[in-house]
């Protein structure tokens, strides 16, 4: 995948567990005691300590048996922060498309790319699993399961910040996001809202505050 990416030219931020790419580990281990790369950072309540090697050697074979050599680069990141009274750690590594430097992109690509590639997937995830039911859909038109994967994501967007906003979150804090989504539905379905009241409402200048 790493040659894929450079062969279209693109760049690239890939996990890298222990297990995984033995011979770019032991070049990690050996060079950190010779190339104490690190920066301290503060992100929201957590306190990182990130290091990085840049411009590591990986041999291997493609496919078809022909020997290549890449160039890649290693950052890592330790996190410490508390929670429930306890101080936790977890320990994060990735296979950097570019260099790492201190003052220049370390924190960004670590933070704003790298971890933003679990926000993704736990989208993904409670559209499928959470009530939107979007794993089993299917169609034979390329273009209804285009537009219902749009339209899902938007639906999930409008849900995220209806959930979010000030009127809400009281509700939200009560019930949790599945508990309130339930009982908008049930509202909107069950006829029980006062008419008079709800005109009143549209009425006046829409207005969007959130709370967090």
């Amino acid at each position: 995948m790493m040659a894929l990416c450079r062969d279209l030219h693109l760049d690239f931020m890939f996990v890298l567990p222990q297990s995984c790419l033995p011979s770019v580990w032991e070049e990690v281990k050996g060079l950190r005691k010779i190339e104490p790369n690190e920066r301290r950072h503060r992100w929201g309540n957590r306190e990182q300590i990130f290091w990085w090697i840049n411009q590591i050697d990986y041999d291997f074979r493609e496919a078809s048996g022909a020997h290549r050599r890449l160039k890649v680069h290693v950052v890592g990141c330790t996190e410490f922060w508390e929670e429930g009274g306890k101080q936790q750690e977890a320990h994060w590594a990735w296979v950097s498309g570019q260099p790492l430097t201190a003052q220049k992109n370390v924190v960004n690509r670590c933070n704003r790319a790298a971890r933003h590639r679990w926000d993704i997937e736990e989208q993904i995830l409670t559209e499928k699993h959470r009530g939107y039911e979007y794993e089993h859909l299917y169609s034979t038109d390329w273009t209804a399961m285009r537009n219902w994967h749009v339209l899902m994501h938007l639906g999930h967007l409008v849900n995220v910040m209806a959930l979010h906003t000030e009127g809400l979150m009281k509700k939200v804090r009560e019930l949790g996001f599945s508990g309130t989504l339930k009982f908008l539905y049930e509202s909107w379905t069950q006829g029980w809202m006062d008419r008079d009241w709800l005109l009143a409402r549209c009425q006046g200048p829409p207005r969007l505050t959130m709370a967090f």
